[in-house]
């Protein structure tokens, strides 16, 4: 490249005019002289004279001199270890290569032409500034950005390729108007306290599942057009709480797929934008925990999937909850658009019962939660807006803890769960808005406990038995207890079974039909329906008494095959279907 077409006294760079350079050239490999070889223009990127550095002059050594610019066009590619610095400046103009070892040190001040970016392949990229020194690395041309690329996905103004050598180390380094800072596609690089501003696309872009070494610690972002960091799921755990980003900054972009490696995803005051499905599994055991005031927005087929041997905890708390939303205005979010197979959280039968959710502020999803997992635990969180339910107990799941959750305005139902798994339920909650009952689907309740009162009714879409083959087993509704029943469906109490219904006269429980002009259960028969079918094989112990029948078919309530005493039937009344 002709020098005289780059620089040359009376042009313009980086919007400031050189006046009064001169042009020398070294034929030493090392320069630590600190005179001076020339006149400099206040305020501009040229500081004194220009030294232009050969490739031969570029074979090894340092370059320290001060008061004077190296100017770097033609950067060899072999095994070459060159220092910038400390308090130099430097303007490349076209790609640099590293297969060596290029060090840039304190104070050091690095510009780019356009087109120029520092292209890591097999060697190592040391960027060594201080706290009160940091190392400037910025575009050379006022309006114009640096790096190679101009896509997104595809840039970067300092680029580490997969054979680069880990190493790699970036320490206090403002980064300013790249295409992108720092894309790499080497696993475990450090890069600390450095500042990522003013980038036409990212800050900094971890290609695959690759990520920065642990501890990617105190750095800043602001003014980075599309995001200012893109990261995979799997190397999400790798970033802290101490980064900062300017209140220009988007969302960090977190690409989808397999998470193998337990850790914590850190609260930061930037949302995290999930662009597709995480699945969080390894049989052998991992544990992501969500910590609290943790944001994730998500796109409209991203969800989280918690699979094999895996632990999901999201552990908000009041002050800090844990909230997950749509990314796109008008969309919603999740796996799947049936209401059995949908989810924005996906908890497989094998997951670890570890799992928990506490204080989740979750929003507009297909379904909240499919959970085919028996033993999780889901207190004091907030379901609003989805497409279906906010919770879908699938395969017969049964929470372990299910405390003081908020359900509001979802497309179908609160929430779905085997009738066995009602007595898991303590009765708390607060449900408003449009389609608030809760669905219950055919299960055997074969533990003793209470199916609680909740001031929804509970939409019963299939018949419930009662059963235990090996002991005795006893269901007790709580007074004011409402149950909407759909045609067809009804209460069985089978082997070993009772039934203790006791309303009082001003909350009796009610059964009516869900659906008016149909009725609801067993039979159609005279002599042989009810609404509760009593099997002989039952105990004695069944009780009911302020009990309300309504739609029942044929207005028989109880079909008693049983010893059942008719005295344990008080106050029943029965109401024609509306």
């Amino acid at each position: 490249m002709n020098l005289k077409n780059k620089l040359s006294c009376g042009t313009l760079l980086a919007g400031v005019l050189l006046a009064g350079c001169s042009v020398s050239t070294k034929t030493t490999g090392n320069d630590t002289s600190s005179s001076s070889k020339g006149s400099s223009s206040s305020g501009s990127v040229i500081s004194g004279s220009i030294d232009t550095l050969t490739a031969t002059e570029l074979s090894g050594g340092t370059f320290a001199q001060q008061g004077i610019t190296y100017f770097v066009d033609d950067y060899p590619s072999e095994a070459v270890n060159v220092t910038f610095g400390p308090h130099v400046k430097v303007i490349f103009a076209s790609r640099v290569a590293v297969n060596g070892k290029l060090t840039l040190l304190e104070d050091t001040k690095a510009y780019f032409y356009e087109n120029a970016y520092i292209d890591v392949q097999e060697g190592e990229l040391d960027v060594l500034g201080s706290d009160s020194l940091p190392v400037l690395l910025k575009n050379a041309e006022g309006g114009k950005t640096w790096g190679y690329g101009s896509t997104g996905d595809y840039t970067g103004g300092l680029w580490f390729t997969s054979s680069a050598n880990p190493l790699s180390k970036i320490r206090y380094a403002i980064i300013d108007s790249a295409v992108t800072g720092i894309r790499t596609a080497v696993d475990g690089i450090e890069i600390s306290n450095t500042i990522f501003q003013n980038s036409a696309n990212y800050g900094v872009v971890f290609d695959g599942i690759k990520g920065p070494k642990k501890g990617f610690t105190g750095n800043s972002f602001s003014g980075n057009v599309t995001a200012p960091l893109q990261i995979s799921a799997e190397a999400l755990t790798r970033l802290d709480g101490s980064q900062i980003f300017a209140a220009n900054e988007s969302a960090i972009e977190v690409v989808g797929g397999t998470v193998e490696t337990s850790g914590q995803w850190s609260s930061l005051s930037v949302p995290y934008k999930v662009t597709g499905g995480i699945k969080i599994e390894k049989a052998a055991g991992v544990s992501i925990e969500i910590l609290a005031g943790t944001q994730l927005l998500f796109l409209q087929n991203a969800y989280l999937d918690v699979q094999v041997g895996a632990t999901l905890k999201v552990s908000g708390t009041a002050a800090k909850p844990v909230r997950m939303n749509p990314a796109e205005t008008g969309k919603t979010w999740g796996y799947g658009s049936a209401q059995d197979y949908s989810g924005g959280i996906w908890i497989g039968k094998a997951a670890s019962a570890n799992t928990s959710i506490k204080h989740l502020i979750l929003d507009s999803a297909s379904t909240g939660i499919y959970t085919a997992l028996t033993g999780i635990k889901v207190d004091s969180s907030s379901f609003s807006n989805c497409d279906f339910q906010g919770i879908f107990f699938a395969d017969d799941a049964v929470p372990t803890s299910f405390k003081n959750n908020t359900f509001a305005d979802h497309g179908e139902y609160s929430f779905s769960i085997g009738f066995g798994g009602l007595v898991a339920l303590d009765g708390s909650g607060t449900f408003t808005g449009t389609n608030s009952e809760v669905l219950v689907t055919g299960q055997t309740a074969a533990t003793t406990g209470t199916i609680p009162n909740l001031p929804v009714a509970y939409h019963m879409s299939t018949s419930a038995a009662i059963e235990n083959a090996t002991k005795a087993v006893t269901i007790t509704i709580a007074a004011g207890t409402h149950f909407k029943m759909e045609a067809d469906t009804y209460f069985d109490l089978k082997e070993n079974s009772a039934l203790i219904a006791n309303g009082t006269t001003l909350n009796p429980i009610i059964l009516e039909n869900a659906i008016s002009g149909t009725t609801w259960g067993y039979g159609s028969a005279a002599d042989y329906c009810g609404g509760i079918w009593i099997n002989n094989n039952s105990t004695a112990n069944t009780v009911m008494s302020n009990v309300t029948f309504r739609g029942v078919v044929l207005d028989v309530p109880v079909y008693n095959d049983a010893v059942v005493p008719v005295g344990n039937f008080t106050s029943i009344t029965v109401e024609a279907g509306i």
